[in-house]
């Protein structure tokens, strides 16, 4: 994943910024997987969507 956006300059520090952005980032993947497992036009309706992701990730970090 990227996050791309501009920094809020008025936090103190840029690890303050990554934990905002990454609680943010959790909670769009958490409203995402809550949308596939009510609605059957998502992909992945019917998977547990955070089991694809961490599959996903397993492979990425496997290797290419």
């Amino acid at each position: 994943m990227t996050i791309d956006s501009n920094m809020d300059h008025s936090m103190k520090s840029g690890r303050r910024y990554i934990e905002t952005a990454s609680e943010n980032l959790e909670d769009s993947f958490n409203t995402f997987a809550d949308w596939c497992e009510r609605t059957a036009n998502c992909p992945l309706y019917g998977e547990d969507v955070h089991a694809v992701w961490d599959d996903v990730h397993a492979k990425a970090e496997a290797g290419p």
